[in-house]
């Protein structure tokens, strides 16, 4: 991304919190200007315009640290990335517990029934066979409840993760009203 378009973006918003590795980049500023112009409280118009006050020889040598502005964006989105993952380790303790005693609750009551029809279909007996048939409302109670809280744990993790990615990296978070407003749309 070109310098120049950075400044036109951040505007009057503070350079420093908008654009990741700004520092590094108001300390070019400042090297090329001689003394401190420029400083973490400073908007993107006010570094346009310390820029604009230098000779063109120096404005050119400034806007060719276009790799520096680049390479700082990487640091920014690995900065992004750390606070996601020790965001996710603080609270990656709870739930997952309780999706791993569901699974387990699902594993097991599966592998329950399949030995209750083995053993049925081996024996031949064929009032288990009918009993188990006609069981298919305690069956889905059994294995509803732990699948549902499956389903929803994965889902609110995709969701959750989505947020977090949003306010890490500076964009608005979606609301559910918003959601549902995209979805109308989209029909």
């Amino acid at each position: 991304m070109k310098l120049k378009d950075v400044l036109v973006k951040v505007g009057s918003s503070i350079f420093s919190e908008m654009v990741p590795g700004g520092g590094a980049i108001l300390d070019i500023v400042n090297e090329f200007t001689g003394n401190k112009v420029v400083d973490n409280n400073s908007t993107g118009q006010q570094v346009k315009t310390a820029i604009e006050k230098l000779d063109p020889e120096s404005q050119a040598k400034i806007f060719s640290r276009d790799v520096d502005l680049s390479i700082a964006e990487i640091e920014g989105w690995t900065n992004v990335q750390t606070v996601l993952a020790e965001a996710d380790k603080a609270g990656a303790s709870t739930r997952p517990y309780i999706a791993r005693m569901m699974a387990w609750a699902v594993f097991l009551t599966v592998v329950a029934l399949a030995g209750c029809f083995v053993l049925a279909i081996v024996d031949a007996d064929t009032g288990m066979l009918d009993s188990l048939g006609d069981a298919w409302p305690a069956i889905i109670a059994l294995l509803g409840t732990p699948t549902a809280l499956l389903r929803a744990y994965f889902g609110l993790r995709t969701s959750e993760k989505k947020s977090r990615y949003a306010a890490a990296s500076g964009q608005s978070i979606p609301s559910a009203m918003s959601s549902i407003a995209s979805f109308i749309k989209s029909r």
